[in-house]
C-alpha cells in the first residue's frame, strides 16, 4: 500500500508561558525538645483535671491523643509542671493534628491564667486569654487562616507551630506563617490543649508533641531541590530532592494546578541517603503547577523548601504545527519526524512534494510539544494506493500514543473497506469506537479528526 501526505496541520490549545525563577532556601529546624511526647506511654505526663473526654488509641508507634466531648465546659489536658515548668517563658510548640475544632493553650499556670489559640470548625482562629481572671477576653480579631493556606480543612491533618516569643506569638501551619498575635499580658506557664463544644461533639487527634527552646540556635535541616521553571505541554513534573539530615525520612510534596488550592499531596519515604523522587501528574487544563516540599524527621520536626510561599512551573506553550512538505529535503523524513521502513519526502508529477510512507513505512511526529497533546485537532491530506494484492492492505493515523500497544488510531484497510475509530490498550486488542462503511481509494481527500476527552469526531472533506 502506498500512501501520500499532502498536507498536515495540526491546531491545538494553546496555553500561555508563564515562566517564574528558582527559589533556593534552607528550611531551619530546632532540636533539643523541652518537653516531648508521642503518647506512647500513655497519659502520665498530663493533667486532666478528671475530664474523661481524653484516651490513648493504639500503642507504640502508632498511638495517638484522641480528645471527644459534647460537654460546653473546657475539657483541659495540660502538661504537669512536673514534665515541662509552669516558669517556662518563651518557646516553640509544636504538634500534628486533625480536629473538629479545638483549643491550643500555653503560658498556662492555672485555670484562670493562659492564652489559648481557638481553631473553629471551618478555617478560622481566634486568640483569647484568661488574664489571672475567670472571664476570658478575645485579643485582637478574628484570621482566616484560609486566606494563608487556600482551601485550609481543619479536619485534615496539618502540622501546627505557635512560637511564644515575649509579647508576640506566631502561628505557622505546614511550614507557612499564617498570623502573629501579640499581648503582653501573661508572662509565663505550661502548654496544653482544649476542647469545649457549642452544641454538637467536637474532638481533636494528636500523634506528636514537642517544644523547642527558642533560645538554643537550631541546628539547620538543609533540603537541597532544584526546581525546573518549565516542562512540556501535558508532561509529568519530574520533583527530586535531598535533606541532609539522614533522620527526615519522611517527604510531602503539596501541589496545585493554576490558582487551585495548594491541597493535593504525595507521600513520600526517602531513601537511606536522603533522597526522594516523585512525579506530579502533567495537566492539559492549566498553564503551571504550583508546589511546595516538606520533609518530617521521626519527632516532628519540619523541614520545608521553599522556606515560605511556593514553586511555580509554566507548563509549555502549545503552537500550531503546518507542513506542506515544499520546504523538505527530497528523500529524507522531514524535520521532527521520525520514520520507519522507506517513509520520505518525494516529487510528485505536479512538480510538488508530498510525505511518502510506501510498503511498510511508519513516522511519528516527535516534537516535545505534541508529545503528549490531548484535546487537539488535527488536519491533512492524503491518498492513500493499494499497491500490493495481498490480502490486507492498512493504512492508520494513530494519535495519544504511548507506543504500539497503547494508543488511539484511525484505520482504513482493504479487506474490510471501512474506517474505523479504535483504541488499542496492551490489555489486549482492538476497541472499536466508530466506524464509515465506504472506499475511498486512489483520490486525494481532506481528512479533520477532533479529539476532546472521551469525544473522537472525524470529518472527510467537510
Amino acid at each position: 500500500m502506498k500512501k501520500l501526505f499532502r498536507k498536515i496541520a495540526m491546531l491545538l490549545i494553546v496555553l500561555l508561558l508563564l515562566p517564574t525563577l528558582p527559589v533556593t532556601t534552607r528550611a531551619a529546624v530546632p532540636t533539643s525538645p523541652l518537653f516531648e511526647d508521642s503518647f506512647a506511654d500513655g497519659l502520665n505526663k498530663w493533667d486532666l483535671f478528671g475530664s474523661t473526654a481524653w484516651r490513648i488509641q493504639g500503642s507504640g508507634t502508632e498511638a495517638q491523643l484522641i480528645g471527644s466531648t459534647t460537654l460546653t465546659s473546657p475539657q483541659r489536658a495540660v502538661v504537669k509542671s512536673a514534665m515541662f515548668p509552669f516558669s517556662a517563658t518563651d518557646y516553640s510548640l509544636e504538634f500534628t493534628a486533625l480536629a473538629d475544632r479545638f483549643r491550643t493553650m500555653f503560658r498556662y499556670s492555672s485555670s484562670t491564667s493562659y492564652y489559648f489559640l481557638e481553631f473553629k470548625n471551618t478555617s478560622l482562629v481566634e486568640l483569647w486569654k484568661y488574664p489571672n481572671s475567670s472571664t476570658n477576653e478575645m485579643v485582637g480579631t478574628q484570621v482566616n487562616i484560609a486566606a494563608a493556606l487556600p482551601g485550609f480543612d481543619l479536619k485534615a491533618r496539618h502540622q501546627y507551630k505557635v512560637e511564644v516569643n515575649g509579647a508576640e506569638f506566631k502561628l505557622y501551619i505546614d511550614g507557612t506563617l499564617v498570623t502573629i498575635f501579640t499581648d503582653s499580658t501573661l508572662t509565663a506557664g505550661g502548654i496544653g490543649f482544649s476542647l469545649k463544644s457549642v452544641g454538637p461533639a467536637v474532638s481533636l487527634t494528636m500523634d506528636h508533641v514537642a517544644v523547642h527552646s527558642l533560645a538554643a540556635a537550631p541546628t539547620t535541616a538543609m533540603i537541597e531541590h532544584h526546581p525546573v521553571t518549565e516542562i512540556p505541554y501535558n508532561a509529568d513534573l519530574p520533583i527530586t530532592f535531598t535533606v541532609a539530615d539522614a533522620t527526615y525520612h519522611a517527604g510531602t510534596i503539596h501541589y496545585a494546578y493554576g490558582s487551585d488550592p495548594l491541597d493535593q499531596m504525595i507521600q513520600l519515604v526517602g531513601s537511606s541517603g536522603g533522597s526522594f523522587l516523585t512525579k506530579v501528574p502533567g495537566t492539559s487544563q492549566s498553564d503551571q503547577i504550583r508546589y511546595y516540599i516538606t520533609a518530617q524527621d521521626e519527632t516532628g520536626n519540619l523541614a520545608r523548601y521553599p522556606e515560605s510561599g511556593e514553586i511555580t512551573v509554566a507548563i509549555g506553550e502549545i503552537v500550531p504545527y503546518l507542513n506542506d512538505f515544499e520546504a523538505e529535503t527530497l528523500n529524507t523524513a522531514p524535520t521532527g519526524w521520525t520514520t520507519g521502513g522507506s517513509a520520505k519526502v518525494i516529487q510528485l508529477p505536479d512538480g510538488s512534494k508530498a510525505f511518502n510512507l510506501n510498503g511498510s513505512g511508519s513516522a511519528r511526529l516527535n516534537l516535545p510539544m505534541y508529545q503528549n497533546v490531548d484535546n487537539f485537532v488535527v488536519k491533512f491530506k492524503v491518498k492513500y494506493e493499494r499497491t500490493s494484492t495481498a490480502q490486507q492492505n492498512t493504512w492508520r493515523f494513530r494519535y495519544r500514543a504511548t507506543d504500539d500497544l497503547n494508543n488511539n488510531a484511525i484505520e482504513w484497510a482493504t479487506h474490510n473497506s471501512k474506517y474505523f475509530i479504535m483504541r488499542k490498550t496492551e490489555l489486549g486488542g482492538n476497541y472499536y469506537i466508530a466506524n464509515y462503511v465506504k472506499s475511498l481509494l486512489d483520490e486525494w481527500h481532506d481528512y479533520e479528526l477532533h479529539v476532546s476527552g472521551i469525544t473522537h469526531k472525524l470529518f472527510i472533506d467537510g
